[in-house]
């Protein structure tokens, strides 16, 4: 049935807003762990 498609695409764009705010912590956390380092 098509409400399932519409399902799993809501699950992809979910997850892709979760991975997309994974990758800016782990950026933002990189940056202080390198500024933590130099001092």
């Amino acid at each position: 049935p098509s409400n399932s498609t519409d399902d799993l695409n809501l699950h992809l764009e979910s997850l892709d807003t979760m991975l997309d705010d994974l990758q800016q912590l782990q950026h933002n956390l990189h940056l202080e762990t390198s500024m933590d380092n130099k001092s």
